[in-house]
């Protein structure tokens, strides 16, 4: 890669060798449709097949159960979800198919001017989706395609847009194959946390029977939060509904509150766990555990549990997290308009069997262990995936330059 010339146009300076294209004449979109036949079983992607801002498609349907007409797409061809664009979902087809008609079908115009894998890259770039965003529609927000059609884009010669995509395509690989591993990580995780939290399987050393407990009975307290004004923006830092939405304590997403009384009494200690009680039906049972040093206060709409001495903390936090704890927690919560909730009361009464203080010890250490593999490798993904970001802003603008 190298740093060279710009020449100056009338909108903006590009690099030498450089032109300001409009969308409109170097794409198109595919104007193909396909009417769903109950005989004929063809992959159909619905937006709720797209991830968001990764150019990954999650599964597809059958079009034999679809009643509406569909977009036709072709192997190589960008797929772009018009509805509510800035959810930016995105896709370069690797199969022939059909979509929803709320998703564009891209193509070039000429194959000699625009590669099909350089507009799937342009389609990422924030200039595109800042276009999109200008939709008609309040509920129901659309991109506008005549407004798009005459923005100009910064369009490189093809041996540069093909060399440009190539390098980007290395990153999506290593990211796909971090991506992988995660899930895969995470299955493992998931088998073993239900075979060591159930007793199915034991840790070499541990032979004594586990006993029943009362939920209440390894709680050294379980109160409500704090409440406080949501619209401080300064302040007490206190946790809400969305600090443990991702499953750790995310100090991004705190919430502040004025002085209060009795506050040294709502501070997070170490060691403590958020249970989210009051939530949609399947969040409830979400928690998180406080293993920080940063001053963090306990607020409204979540549980604080601080386990005794009775039993491993850490223990404690993996067995809420199981697949079965959620499930008896779900079936006692009560059911509202727009959300469930559970008491603190009820929570208490949850039985759960017990191994000896040792082997609760000993099994949550082995479930961190995994835990922390799994906390690695989505580091390294957050590095590639911040990588990726830093080389299409200064390739896609060509403010680097690549080597043909």
């Amino acid at each position: 890669m190298n740093y060279l010339g710009v020449k100056k146009t009338s909108l903006s300076e590009i690099p030498d060798g450089w032109e300001m294209e409009e969308l409109n004449n170097i794409l198109m979109i595919v104007k193909d449709k396909y009417t769903p036949d109950k005989k004929e079983d063809i992959c159909c992607l619905e937006l709720e097949h797209f991830e968001q801002r990764t150019g990954i498609i999650n599964g597809w349907c059958s079009s034999s159960t679809q009643a509406s007409v569909k977009n036709a797409f072709k192997k190589g061809q960008v797929l772009f979800g018009k509805l509510r664009p800035y959810l930016q979902k995105y896709w370069l087809a690797d199969f022939d198919g059909v979509c929803s008609s709320e998703i564009w079908v891209l193509t070039s115009k000429d194959k000699k001017t625009l590669d099909n894998r350089y507009l799937f890259r342009m389609v990422q770039m924030h200039r595109f989706i800042q276009a999109a965003n200008v939709s008609f529609g309040s509920k129901m927000p659309r991109s506008d395609w005549e407004y798009m059609a005459n923005i100009p884009f910064p369009l490189p010669p093809l041996p540069e847009q093909q060399r440009i995509a190539t390098i980007l395509s290395t990153w999506d690989k290593a990211i796909a194959k971090e991506q992988q591993l995660i899930k895969t990580l995470e299955i493992r995780h998931r088998a073993l946390m239900q075979q060591l939290l159930s007793g199915k399987k034991r840790l070499k050393g541990f032979k004594d029977e586990w006993k029943a407990f009362k939920f209440e009975d390894v709680l050294a307290k379980i109160t409500n939060g704090v409440t406080y004004d949501t619209e401080n923006t300064i302040g007490i830092p206190v946790t809400r509904i969305e600090t443990i939405s991702s499953g750790i304590i995310n100090f991004s997403k705190i919430g502040y509150a004025e002085q209060f009384a009795n506050q040294e009494d709502y501070r997070l200690k170490y060691g403590d766990i958020l249970y989210s009680h009051i939530n949609s039906l399947s969040h409830i049972g979400k928690t998180a555990i406080y293993l920080d040093e940063k001053p963090l206060y306990h607020g409204m709409n979540l549980l604080l549990l601080r386990v005794n001495d009775n039993a491993d903390r850490n223990f404690i936090y993996y067995w809420l997290n199981s697949k079965a704890a959620r499930k008896v927690a779900q079936s006692l919560a009560k059911p509202a308009v727009n959300q469930a909730s559970i008491s603190a009361t009820e929570l208490k009464r949850i039985l759960l069997d017990l191994p000896t203080l040792p082997e609760q010890t000993a099994i949550a250490a082995m479930l961190s262990t995994s835990d922390n593999e799994i906390q690695i490798h989505r580091r390294r993904l957050e590095a590639l995936q911040q990588q990726k970001k830093g080389l299409m802003q200064v390739l896609l603008t060509g403010k680097v330059r690549v080597k043909i």
